[in-house]
């Protein structure tokens, strides 16, 4: 619906509705449409928006098995996400790229992306204050990466 002239409205629409596939049982159709979104944004000149499309390519890639571009795409993203402060997308990041690394076996970086994802976490809590943060926490896409998060064994939690 944003047509050419809102190309920056059209690539968020394409990588939610993307992201919604991926997550609801379709994760071929959600991928390639993260995939496009992704790429649109590239040409865009906005890193911003260029990094959230490729958190969501990296959360579709996981959700269809294609782990490295998963780990590739979340560590592009929470590079960014790191320099420009906003712990609640890199936190996410991080734990894109440690689920990824222990579906294809690497312990070590897995062990490494996931600390760092709880310790986010963690700052996230300390800033917002417990109120905000637990209204955080009742968000569904939220309490699915927090339980996988609490699901590691020695991961800490926040």
């Amino acid at each position: 619906l944003a047509g050419s002239q809102n190309k920056d409205i059209a690539v968020q629409g394409r990588y939610l509705a993307g992201l919604s596939q991926a997550l609801s049982g379709q994760p071929r159709e959600g991928l390639a449409a993260c995939q496009e979104a992704s790429e649109t944004a590239a040409t865009l000149n906005d890193p911003l928006l260029l990094s959230k499309s490729q958190l969501a390519l990296a959360e579709a890639s996981l959700a269809s098995g294609e782990t490295q571009l998963a780990i590739d795409n979340a560590l592009k993203s929470q590079v960014f996400f790191a320099s420009a402060g906003l712990s609640e997308s890199e936190w996410r990041a991080w734990l894109i790229a440690g689920l990824a690394s222990q579906k294809i076996g690497d312990q070590n970086n897995a062990q490494l992306y996931l600390t760092r994802a709880a310790e986010r976490l963690s700052g996230l809590q300390q800033k917002w204050g417990a109120e905000v943060f637990g209204k955080y926490l009742t968000r569904s896409d939220i309490q699915s990466y927090y339980k996988q998060l609490g699901n590691i064994g020695s991961v800490a939690q926040p």
